[in-house]
């Protein structure tokens, strides 16, 4: 269990023990949450007619959300009550738009633009470019290399492309760009 076994998580730890793990940034926490949900949460979308891609981009923005809100659960939530009704509602919003991954790469850009606007506002192209280098530079690899595929290439990749490029999951992508894009944002804060 994850107070009894020094933060130790395991497939038996509870929704509770999971989620105070994964507000530490304890990623083999994260991985045993997306384990236990993730298929219902893709049968949510696919229940609605969704196609498998656009079922597994729901998953990743279902625990985006989740992971953006983690300070909103408690021992008492209903872990997979809550994530069935974020995924209900981000099936309905792509069922109305035609091409939700391009709504959602931009809503992203945005986040970043916005991050970049908080932190100085370089005066031009070249001193904006130098400034995000210096802030990918002191990012780990893992994320340096994964935010720049994701944002910076000159095709977008597919979910199944990333996948296969690093070794993840599809599942796993966007909680682990969300990740990285908080580290990022810190530490454009930090060098200003």
């Amino acid at each position: 269990m994850f107070r009894q076994n020094q933060g130790v998580c395991t497939t038996e730890s509870t929704d509770w023990e999971l989620v105070q793990a994964c507000r530490a940034d304890n990623e083999a926490a994260w991985d045993i949450m997306l384990n236990r949900y993730q298929r219902w949460v893709f049968f949510v979308p696919r229940r609605y007619g969704l196609t498998d891609a656009d079922a597994a981009d729901i998953v990743q923005i279902t625990y985006t959300i989740m992971m953006d809100n983690l300070h909103v659960f408690h021992a008492e939530s209903n872990i997979k009550a809550w994530l069935g009704t974020v995924a209900k509602r981000q099936t309905w919003l792509r069922l109305k738009k035609h091409d939700r991954e391009d709504v959602y790469y931009e809503e992203d850009l945005s986040d970043s633009a916005l991050l970049m606007s908080k932190s100085g506002k370089p005066q031009d192209t070249l001193a904006l470019a130098d400034w995000l280098h210096d802030g990918l530079g002191r990012l780990g690899e893992k994320c340096r290399t994964l935010l720049l595929a994701l944002y910076l290439e000159d095709t977008k990749p597919s979910y199944d492309d990333i996948s296969n490029r690093f070794g993840m999951s599809v599942g796993s992508i966007g909680p682990t760009r969300a990740r990285c894009l908080k580290k990022l944002k810190e530490i454009m804060n930090e060098i200003g």
